[in-house]
């Protein structure tokens, strides 16, 4: 296999992520799946690329606010989620999938519109 193996993780397992570390757990299941993407080692190949939307990332965003984050601390989470995806192997930015197509979710996280 050429290409990296490519992992979409569920929001609850972000979330799960966060509050495993906040608790001081250290190498839950969870832990281990977000570790595997982030160093991007996966299985044999070695390679693993993290896909994700801006739809699950504004989807955790809104979990982590009704838990009570800090704006900062969400802004820093989904920030570094996105910056795994971009400097995975494939350099992607989030983007959804529809109907075998690439099609651009909402760019307005990257580029608000101008007032």
């Amino acid at each position: 296999m050429d290409r990296p193996v490519r992992v979409l993780l569920d929001v609850n397992v972000f979330v799960g992520n966060i509050m495993a570390h906040d608790r001081g757990h250290k190498g839950t299941a969870i832990q281990t799946l977000v570790s595997m993407v982030s160093s991007q080692k996966w299985g044999i190949d070695d390679r693993a690329q993290l896909v994700i939307s801006f739809e699950m990332v504004e989807t955790l965003e809104t979990v982590l606010r009704r838990l009570q984050f800090t704006e900062d601390r969400i802004k820093a989470y989904t920030n570094s989620i996105i910056d795994i995806m971009k400097y995975g192997p494939d350099s992607l930015d989030p983007y959804l999938i529809l109907g075998g197509e690439e099609r651009f979710a909402v760019t307005a996280r990257l580029a608000p519109p101008a007032a």
